[in-house]
């Protein structure tokens, strides 16, 4: 297959993915329409060497799907690909090694990939530039997906014989905290957009006092 063909082939299988993704998830406040469909596969696409064609699977379609109850963002998408990939990538063995880092036997695959995922996408972050604050918010996002996706690969890597700095409990929590208020906030837009039911207003009289009342706090004057 020659490359151009191979190029269509894989966008071709990007967009069928993406739109089953966007048939299972709330299309939120911005629709999912095939210009955002269409510019989404040709981000990914420039990711084919971290994540491949061989990774747009109903399986990863399920996993993906299963984090996000709205129609995710380009770098979500990414980030919960390449995490899927890491595990599930076809291999001779199903051990993953690090050089100069110790992990218990006992983990999974699928827990050691996590373990690799992480220090992958860390070492990623801290080769990119930007400020201090910039990479300690991505490395308290990339923790927060790995403690929530593999609990015993973030305690491996948060342990004392890996030896790394990696976000506190409390910046995770509070990348966590902030990223749920981010999804409320959407979801209160949203239903700000919606017509609201009108409630018909209580059949009340006013009369004597409450009438003059009303009419003084409308600014008319009322005579003595």
């Amino acid at each position: 297959m020659n490359p151009t063909t191979a190029s269509a082939s894989f966008d071709t299988r990007v967009r069928t993915w993406l739109r089953s993704l966007a048939d299972v998830t709330a299309a939120g406040s911005d629709p999912v329409s095939p210009e955002r469909i269409a510019t989404m596969a040709a981000l990914l696409g420039k990711d084919a060497d971290t994540v491949p064609a061989g990774a747009y699977t109903s399986d990863s379609l399920h996993h993906v799907a299963g984090l996000h109850r709205f129609f995710p963002v380009y770098a979500e998408v990414r980030d919960a690909l390449e995490a899927w990939w890491s595990c599930n990538r076809p291999r001779p063995s199903s051990a993953v090694t690090l050089p100069g880092i110790d992990i218990p036997e006992e983990l999974t695959a699928a827990d050691r990939g996590w373990v690799h995922f992480w220090h992958k996408r860390r070492g990623e972050i801290w080769a990119k530039d930007g400020t201090q604050g910039e990479q300690d918010a991505a490395l308290a996002k990339l923790a927060s997906l790995v403690r929530t996706e593999s609990p015993k690969a973030w305690a491996v890597i948060r342990g004392p014989e890996v030896g790394v700095p990696v976000a506190s409990e409390a910046v995770v929590a509070a990348v966590a905290a902030t990223l749920e208020a981010h999804r409320a906030e959407r979801q209160s837009a949203r239903l700000a957009e919606e017509p609201a039911a009108r409630v018909p207003l209580p059949d009340v009289a006013l009369r004597g006092a409450h009438l003059r009342a009303a009419r003084e706090r409308r600014g008319v004057k009322v005579a003595g």
